[in-house]
């Protein structure tokens, strides 16, 4: 039983950090991309769709961590489409850095280090779930 209350606590401790990182960022990226392309130095002075939808993204991500995070044993989806979410954003950010992005910038060094924290955190809960004895990938 104790097992099974340390992995909880640190599955909603993992969760609620992660919601609370992401939630400003992405109300950030989709109210002022244009602030964002500034600081990062991204070419285009166009409609920033793609950094809005990242933000978009982040705020579909926040939702689910956040149910997840009130009862993940109630809400167990939430928690097991949290680590798709983790899974297909750390590939993104791993096909970006490796084959579209050129310099070695700041945003270079973001993407590489968000890539490695996105798979870093989708193994997390997925080791607490199994902990606790839930199905972490229903097929």
């Amino acid at each position: 039983m104790e097992r099974y209350n340390t992995a909880r606590r640190r599955l909603r401790f993992i969760l609620a950090l992660l919601f609370l990182s992401e939630l400003p960022i992405a109300v950030y990226l989709v109210f002022f991309p244009y602030h964002f392309q500034r600081i990062f130095n991204l070419a285009g002075s166009s409609e920033p769709f793609f950094i809005r939808e990242v933000g978009n993204f982040l705020i579909f991500a926040a939702y689910f961590q956040y149910v997840a995070f009130r009862n993940p044993e109630k809400n167990l989806q939430a928690a097991q489409f949290t680590i798709v979410l983790r899974v297909l954003a750390g590939m993104l950010e791993f096909v970006e850095v490796v084959f579209i992005l050129e310099s070695f910038d700041l945003f270079y060094f973001a993407l590489v280090f968000f890539c490695i924290t996105n798979f870093v955190f989708a193994y997390l809960i997925v080791r607490y779930l199994r902990q606790m004895n839930l199905k972490w990938i229903e097929i």
